[in-house]
């Protein structure tokens, strides 16, 4: 008898001190001061004996849906208004809720006391829910990322949660959502949330190639180069007239001296219908650096037939001509016939070299680096006196 008075004592204690601790939020609700209930609040919640008090979750969810609806009906009014604090209070809704059915599902796990707030939980999630996207959206439209972020992970996670599926939250925006997550995360530089929501971003067929070209992107971020070829080489597959994909996928096979890779995919790309400069473009490449320096011309000659503005194929014209003069072997003897006519012929070779090198830099005067040294070697060869002598004063300062 004794122990049960005593319970009823210390009970009796504890519901004064919580009355005596709500009062401030109490009175700053029924004057309608809602910022002034947070502040209580939060104050309270620093106390271990208030911070999972289901009653003060209650008060939160009145102050946070009245700062909300003051935001909102100047939305309606159309005045002025503070979208950050609209979000934020909508935030905070969502995420006040979620405590409070926490804090209930805990209990009835210890006491086997029933949740009472389903309901209004329930409620606010289905009547704030839809604010949650629309926040995602604008703070995704001025490239906030991280507060996008933010927000679409709760468009996404909650509506699969046991509390979001017995509120019925609609989960048909999960794959757009997915899309727009991954995009911020990378442009945020968070490259490891880029992989979230990765399987399901790729099911939209009409955002596919965008989720591929990030995806890809990301890899290189990452210095995943298995991924990286692999989202390059899905890519070009699926979208060959993407630029991005061949032109990377050419590069990549290029850096790593895989040229056979690049005459293949250059090959297929001039089999379909688009993107021919490019890939006339990647086999000059090629082919230069493996020393098919006739080859290299001859696709660099019809690279200029399609682009005649296309200023590499200049280049590749007149390097081929002088790595071909290279080539030709010089007899040892110069008072021979044959020198004579090697001579002639590598000579010829750099005549060849020289106008196209000489378009080159009319086209590209910033790629000093590239024409200078070419045209150098062949104004000597070819004894262009003045010529020469400008080339060399401009190698001099560069």
């Amino acid at each position: 008898m004794k122990q049960f008075l005593l319970l009823l004592i210390m009970l009796f204690s504890l519901s004064c001190t919580a009355q005596k601790a709500f009062k401030p939020v109490k009175t700053a609700l029924k004057d309608k001061k809602y910022n002034e209930a947070i502040t209580q609040i939060e104050k309270l919640r620093t106390d271990s004996t208030f911070k999972n008090n289901t009653k003060l979750c209650l008060y939160a969810i009145e102050a946070y849906r009245g700062l909300n609806d003051a935001e909102n009906t100047k939305i309606y009014l159309k005045k002025s208004y503070d979208t950050l604090a609209f979000f934020s209070t909508t935030r905070e809704l969502i995420a006040t809720s979620l405590q409070l059915d926490s804090i209930e599902n805990a209990l009835q796990h210890e006491t086997g006391a029933k949740p009472k707030q389903k309901h209004l939980v329930c409620s606010v999630l289905n009547q704030y829910y839809p604010n949650i996207n629309a926040a995602a959206r604008f703070y995704y439209s001025k490239k906030d990322y991280n507060n996008a972020m933010r927000f679409l992970r709760i468009s996404i996670d909650l509506p699969h949660s046991k509390i979001g599926t017995l509120a019925k939250l609609p989960v048909k925006v999960d794959t757009t959502n997915s899309v727009l997550y991954l995009i911020s995360a990378y442009n945020a530089k968070k490259y490891d949330e880029v992989h979230r929501y990765q399987d399901t971003a790729l099911q939209a067929k009409s955002t596919r190639r965008i989720v591929l070209r990030y995806l890809a992107l990301n890899a290189e971020a990452e210095n995943d180069t298995t991924s990286y070829h692999s989202f390059l080489y899905e890519g070009w597959k699926a979208y060959p007239s993407e630029t991005f994909f061949f032109t990377r996928l050419a590069d990549y096979y290029n850096k790593h001296k895989h040229y056979e890779q690049t005459l293949n995919i250059a090959q297929g790309q001039l089999q379909s219908k688009s993107l021919h400069n490019a890939a006339y473009l990647a086999r000059c490449a090629a082919y230069y650096e493996i020393h098919d320096y006739d080859s290299c011309i001859v696709n660099a000659k019809n690279l200029i037939a399609i682009d005649s503005t296309n200023v590499e194929a200049h280049y590749y014209i007149g390097a081929s001509y002088i790595q071909k003069a290279e080539q030709v072997v010089m007899p040892q003897n110069t008072s021979t016939r044959n020198y004579n006519k090697a001579l002639a012929q590598r000579r010829a070779l750099f005549a060849k070299a020289e106008p196209e090198l000489e378009q080159f830099r009319r086209m590209a005067p910033q790629s000093q680096n590239l024409w200078a040294p070419l045209l150098y070697r062949v104004y000597l060869e070819l004894n262009r006196g003045d010529k020469f002598a400008e080339i060399e004063k401009l190698l001099k300062k560069f």
